[in-house]
């Protein structure tokens, strides 16, 4: 893991968050070995076995192998903003002023629908 943060680092990314997922558990000599698989500078620590169809979260709760994909899209919810695709241009704009909003979430009846850049948005907004 030491190499991982120093590449996060030389790329300069080290102030993001980092989900750290260790596969093939089942491969482990003792089954309690997987309780020290853990990742302190991540904000989620998954242990998992596609064999067994089994994973576990850093305090060695189970956690069902076909929730992993929810479990890893609720921590990365938790940086971004959404709006339903019905909201006017003017309100999505005040959103991204007031949040210092890179990107934003774009939501279709509560289902992603796609997300779009401060960037692209500007540009749409202002010279289409």
């Amino acid at each position: 893991m030491q190499v991982v943060y120093e590449t996060l680092d030389m790329l300069h990314v080290d102030n993001k968050k980092v989900i750290t997922i260790f596969n093939k558990i089942d491969k482990l000599a003792m089954p309690d070995d997987k309780l020290g698989l853990i990742d302190k500078r991540a904000v989620k620590t998954l242990q998992i076995s596609a064999k067994e169809k089994v994973a576990f979260d850093q305090s060695g709760e189970k956690v069902e192998l076909d929730r992993i994909g929810e479990v890893l899209a609720d921590v990365m919810r938790e940086d971004f903003m959404s709006v339903d695709k019905s909201v006017p241009a003017i309100q999505v704009a005040k959103l991204f002023t007031v949040h210092q909003l890179r990107i934003l979430v774009i939501t279709d009846r509560g289902k992603y629908a796609g997300a779009v850049e401060l960037k692209a948005f500007c540009a749409k907004l202002f010279w289409e």
